[in-house]
């Protein structure tokens, strides 16, 4: 099923930066809400463009991923959601996940991850699976975060993004215990 299907789809853009991801998502899906969510003050470039499309309602949160509680933003109250994400730097990553998945009317989410070495297991939502899969510590796990670097070299020698996008309900029957 199409994650943008339905009348009232919010786009939450986690770790947004300037916008362009969100922005780049409203000229194909034409969902009904925008929702940036960034730490940072930045240039808001996308805001200001889509704040004048008359269909479009466009909130910026501003805030740590580890602290942002999406469920109290007024714009995503009874829609649909559909978190993406670029270049979340290691634990945001997990962070973002955390985040997203606390909303009951999360669909999915698409992240494009980078900087595995920076990821840490203090924040890092799989340890179980990880300790069950490969019976590996904390060290371990931060010893294959470096390695993991090292993977994101495609032919030509040029660093490469990999998108890996995420049914929210594959996360959402986590405990909090789980995720920590």
């Amino acid at each position: 099923p199409s994650l943008f299907k339905g009348d009232d789809v919010a786009v939450v853009d986690l770790g947004a930066g300037k916008g362009g991801l969100a922005d780049a998502v409203v000229a194909h899906r034409q969902p009904q809400a925008v929702v940036f969510v960034e730490r940072e003050s930045r240039r808001h470039k996308a805001d200001g463009k889509l704040r004048r499309l008359e269909d479009l309602e466009v909130e910026r949160v501003r805030g740590d991923l580890a602290d942002v509680d999406l469920a109290r933003v007024g714009t995503l109250r009874g829609r649909v959601c559909v978190g993406v994400a670029k270049h979340l730097c290691g634990s945001a990553t997990d962070l973002a996940l955390n985040a997203f998945v606390a909303l009951s009317e999360a669909r999915g989410v698409a992240v494009a991850t980078c900087c595995h070495h920076r990821c840490e297991w203090s924040s890092y939502v799989g340890r179980d699976y990880f300790r069950a899969k490969t019976g590996g510590s904390a060290a371990d796990f931060a010893r294959i975060a470096r390695w993991s670097s090292w993977a994101c070299q495609v032919a030509n020698g040029t660093t490469g993004e990999h998108a890996a996008p995420v049914c929210a309900d594959d996360l959402r029957d986590y405990t909090s215990e789980q995720k920590r």
